[in-house]
């Protein structure tokens, strides 16, 4: 590689680091990221995921933040640094895909550049979601099916290598995220099924795909078993999710009103890119054909809502899914135009102008809130957890009612339930979705005698949050309050 790649990707990594370095300025972006974190944590310390924890994702994700916190050291600056890496490196990936696919460095560069811009806050792409990380496993796998597919016979031995690779990352998309199985199945019957016709070759190589995409999910499958806690990761898998799904289709016409605010903020977030590739393609209306991968992009970005909306929640990062495929539209659009013969500068204006957009949206909405509460209140999170570790002994529960999970584990403290994502224990569509039976759940906490209570203001017409505050009228008394937060202390047994 010589120096100019070489400088190009350097400039891509500072780049990355650029647009997402206000995100080390807080604990917790959302209360996924803290729940994940929170699950990590607890493996690293002996205790693998559903045991302690009730979530309904796979197990990747909270491997992945483990390993990353094993390595780096047990805070949320580690989860930071994973979450930058994998947007750095599924920007590199988008640039080799682009390059090959559209046979154009510009398309590379634009790719590239793009898609760090396109997953800021917009579509919450500021927290460590999950999305982030399974669409660079996803893409990654999508690079080493068409190495494998465009390989010439007389190179089976790479063919079946890249098939075996492809295979391996598709399979750890899925383990983060079952969903992305839409998107794979496409990039399956458009590149694997449609290259290779011919039934002499295509069997070895698909075996191999096969293989591999089965191999994440076995290794899986075998730990939890091993850890007897399979029997757990089946129900927080499926049986939770087979009851959300039935809760979300009875609801009817709430599923429109989602449906119509998800689309509203990829609207509201991808105009301005939606626009640019727009102008690009008027303006080479009758211009030179560029690789013929336009519909394959259309069918990804189609994926990439179908996919967004399978759940019936159709919550905002969500819709990272069709960032990739936007951003490999820009780039074809791109390279039209310099083919065509395009003025630089408009280029140059068009591209600028697709990304400048939601950085500085970003900056607006996201940066200058967070940077602003830093310098005047610091991180309440942080405050609280630390107020309450001057407290309590590492044998000490402590209970977070209405705060995101994050607490739990900035405290280190013992967690007196599976259910510490406070919808779970707060809301009754949650709790029945968990298979929570509150009022056992709640005396089972409090039979713990947690040291620490947390509770944030906003949710007094909840009436279970009205319940837990008449439980802390006797035992507990009002320690400090931080921010919109108050952390009650459990009085002396006498």
């Amino acid at each position: 590689m010589n120096a100019k790649p070489i400088g190009f990707l350097i400039f891509l990594l500072f780049w990355v680091l650029i647009l997402r370095a206000p995100t080390f300025l807080v604990s917790a972006v959302d209360w996924d990221e803290g729940l994940y974190v929170l699950i990590a944590s607890q493996w690293l310390n002996g205790h693998p995921p559903y045991t302690t924890v009730l979530e309904v994702k796979p197990i990747g994700i909270f491997a992945i933040f483990a390993a990353a916190m094993g390595i780096l050291g047990e805070s949320m600056v580690s989860v930071r640094f994973i979450t930058i890496a994998i947007v750095y490196m599924t920007s590199v990936v988008l640039l080799l895909i682009a390059r090959r696919l559209l046979r154009s460095d510009v398309a590379g560069v634009v790719a590239a550049i793009s898609y760090p811009a396109l997953t800021l806050g917009g579509l919450q792409g500021l927290s460590s979601n999950t999305e982030l990380f399974y669409i660079f496993f996803n893409v990654l796998g999508l690079l080493c099916l068409i190495v494998s597919t465009s390989s010439p016979e007389s190179t089976r031995r790479k063919a079946l290598l890249y098939a075996l690779a492809a295979g391996l990352s598709f399979g750890a998309a899925v383990q983060i995220k079952y969903v992305v199985a839409i998107e794979i199945a496409l990039f399956i019957a458009y590149f694997l099924l449609a290259h290779y016709r011919s039934v002499r070759y295509a069997p070895p190589v698909i075996v191999m795909f096969v293989v591999g995409g089965a191999l994440p999910s076995i290794a899986a499958i075998s730990y939890l078993w091993m850890q007897d806690a399979l029997e757990l990761y089946l129900d927080s898998n499926f049986g939770t999710y087979e009851r959300y799904l039935a809760a979300r289709s009875s609801q009817g016409q709430g599923i429109w009103i989602a449906l119509k605010h998800g689309l509203e903020d990829w609207i509201k977030w991808s105009w301005v890119a939606v626009a640019a590739i727009t102008f690009l393609r008027i303006k080479t209306r009758h211009g030179p054909k560029v690789a013929p991968i336009l519909p394959f992009l259309f069918l990804w970005l189609l994926a990439g809502f179908a996919e967004a909306s399978l759940t019936l929640r159709f919550f905002k990062h969500y819709y990272l899914v069709t960032m990739p495929p936007l951003c490999l539209l820009l780039a074809h659009a791109s390279t039209r135009f310099q083919i065509a013969g395009g003025n630089r500068a408009i280029l140059a204006f068009a591209v600028v102008i697709a990304i400048g957009f939601p950085v500085v949206r970003t900056i607006q909405k996201s940066y200058i809130p967070w940077i602003s509460a830093y310098v005047t209140q610091g991180d309440v999170n942080v405050n609280v957890a630390r107020y309450i570790k001057g407290q309590i002994s590492p044998q000490d529960y402590i209970y977070v009612v209405n705060r995101g999970p994050t607490i739990y584990f900035l405290t280190h403290a013992r967690l007196p339930t599976r259910f510490v994502f406070p919808s779970f224990m707060l809301d009754d569509s949650y709790s029945w979705i968990g298979n929570v039976d509150y009022p056992s759940e709640v005396e089972r906490i409090f039979s713990k005698t947690p040291r620490a209570v947390v509770m944030r203001d906003g949710d007094e017409e909840n009436a279970r949050v009205n319940d837990i505050k008449e439980r802390l009228k006797h035992d507990y008394v009002v320690a400090t309050r931080i921010a919109d937060t108050v952390v009650y202390i459990r009085k002396p047994l006498r």
